[in-house]
């Protein structure tokens, strides 16, 4: 199992925490064996998890043992020492949510200012073509140059000259 994969899984631990937690409440004893079974597969499937997982899968293992033998005070002791652990591990599993997060976070301002930077950059050549496309075309236009008269400033000056 890839590190991230208990993440995913772990809600149906869980789940078996929640199941042996009504065990211990309602008295069954006749389902122990199969519980046991069950938190023993999940166990092996929950292989690459961190120790506190497997903890708390070990303490339900010993509940459902204690329940098989009717220690039922036991028991619920147990289950709750599985549920502390569970809290525990609802921590971890924020932490490193909150890990991913930044990293991810860091990934995207490190993207945000290369971005900036290119449109800086972007704008300062758009800035230079302009300024060479005014002289080129100034130069191909002499009417355009500064002082020259526009052709409609012109007409109207010849207007105003006539009348």
């Amino acid at each position: 199992m890839e590190s991230g994969d208990w993440v995913r899984q772990w809600p149906r631990c869980l789940l078996l925490l929640k199941l042996a937690a009504l065990y211990t409440v309602s008295g069954r004893t006749q389902d122990s064996e199969k519980l046991k079974d069950r938190l023993e597969e999940w166990r092996v499937r929950m292989d690459g998890a961190p120790s506190l997982v497997h903890l708390l899968l070990s303490e339900l293992c010993y509940v459902s043992w204690l329940l098989g033998r009717g220690d039922l005070a036991a028991a619920r002791h147990h289950v709750a020492e599985a549920e502390h652990k569970a809290g525990e591990i609802r921590h971890l599993l924020l932490r490193l949510r909150y890990a991913e997060a930044r990293r991810e976070a860091s990934g995207l301002r490190r993207r945000s200012r290369h971005l900036q930077e290119k449109i800086q950059e972007l704008l300062e050549r758009s800035d230079r073509l302009l300024k060479r496309s005014q002289t080129l075309r100034r130069r191909s236009n002499p009417l355009e140059l500064p002082g020259a008269v526009q052709p409609e400033a012109a007409r109207k000056t010849r207007a105003r000259a006539t009348a």
